[in-house]
C-alpha cells in the first residue's frame, strides 16, 4: 500500500497532466472474477408451412366439326334468302345461327381440369430466451474490489483510469 502511495505522489510530482487540472492516469487491475451478464429477452421464431392445394378450373371440351358444318349450311341457306345488300345480312346471319346450332349439337361440356398451386402460411412463434449482455468483472485495485460490467470477457488484467480530487 505505501509503494502505491509514493508511486502516485511521484507521478504528481512530474507529470505535466496534472498541471492543468486533470488529475487522472491509467493503471492496471488484477481481474478476480468473471461471470457472463444474461437478461431474458423475447424473440420471434417465425415457421413457414407450405402445401400443394388443388385448383380445379372448367374447360370447356367439345367437338369443332359440327359448328363448321352448321356454320357453312347456315351460311349457304342464309345466301339463298333475299337478294342485294339482304342478301349478304341473310348470309352473314345464317352462318351465326348454323354455328350455334352446331355448338350445341357437338356435346360441349365444360370438364373440371385438376392442377396444384403452391400455398404458404407463416406463424409467429414467441420463444424467452436469455441473452447475453455483457460480462461481470471483479477487479482489485489498491487493496480494494471493484465491479463492472464489460462488453468483452477480459484477460487476468484490465485497465482502469483513476481520478484524484483532493480534499480541502
Amino acid at each position: 500500500m505505501k509503494l502505491i502511495t509514493i508511486l502516485l505522489a511521484s507521478l504528481l510530482a512530474v507529470s505535466p497532466a496534472w498541471a492543468g487540472g486533470n488529475h487522472s492516469f491509467v493503471a492496471r487491475a488484477k481481474v478476480v472474477n468473471v461471470e457472463p451478464e444474461y437478461r431474458w429477452v423475447r424473440v420471434n421464431r417465425p415457421e413457414t408451412h407450405c402445401w400443394d392445394e388443388a385448383v380445379y378450373e372448367d374447360e370447356e371440351y367439345g367437338d369443332i366439326l359440327p359448328m363448321i358444318v352448321g356454320g357453312a349450311v347456315g351460311g349457304a341457306l342464309g345466301h339463298q334468302v333475299g337478294g342485294g345488300r339482304g342478301k349478304d345480312v341473310a348470309t352473314v346471319a345464317g352462318a351465326i345461327a348454323g354455328t350455334v346450332i352446331g355448338h350445341r349439337i357437338s356435346d360441349h361440356r365444360r370438364v373440371p381440369r385438376k392442377r396444384y398451386e403452391r400455398r404458404c402460411e407463416t406463424e409467429n412463434h414467441w420463444v424467452e430466451e436469455r441473452e447475453r449482455v455483457g460480462y461481470r468483472v471483479r477487479y482489485k485495485f489498491a487493496g480494494r474490489t471493484f465491479t463492472t460490467l464489460m462488453d468483452r470477457r477480459p484477460g487476468k488484467w484490465i485497465d482502469v483510469r483513476v481520478n484524484l480530487d483532493p480534499l480541502e
